[in-house]
């Protein structure tokens, strides 16, 4: 019977594999299988920091007469549609949040996918304002095709 062997070259290789499966995980403090597992409410926020968080402010509070808070204002109770809306599709002109009158333009973000706009929406419903708001990737794409 013939020993099956793969000798020095792929041992060598499995090594620098779990070594640099070793490192990773040290240096990021983390799994490295965490952009895969990742909740929803994390993929949320990621994109909350990436494309909001400028104008927004990390905590939702927005920038007095500059950029409106996401958080405790009567947009909140605005229709997911509405909401889905402006985040696609932007907001330009005078708009009036909680009696403050804001006049700035924010852009369009088409460019998210239906999951990252569900997942941002979800995130400063839940973790912004202490509401659950219930966006689906479907809810988006509805929207979507109404504005086609």
């Amino acid at each position: 019977m013939k020993k099956f062997f793969f000798g020095k070259g792929f041992l060598k290789l499995i090594i620098l594999i779990v070594l640099s499966g070793y490192i990773f995980v040290s240096f990021t403090g983390g799994d490295p299988l965490s952009a895969i597992t990742k909740s929803n409410n994390d993929h949320g926020k990621d994109i909350y920091i990436r494309y909001c968080m400028a104008c927004h402010q990390s905590d939702g509070s927005g920038v007095p007469g500059l950029y409106p808070p996401v958080i405790s204002s009567n947009w909140q109770e605005e229709n997911i549609d509405f909401l889905i809306e402006v985040t696609l599709y932007g907001l330009s002109g005078e708009v009036d949040v909680d009696g403050e009158i804001y006049d700035n333009v924010m852009p369009a973000n088409t460019y998210l996918t239906n999951n990252q706009v569900a997942a941002v929406l979800n995130y400063i419903g839940k973790e912004l304002n202490n509401r659950k708001l219930n966006v689906n990737p479907a809810d988006v794409e509805a929207v979507r095709g109404q504005n086609r």
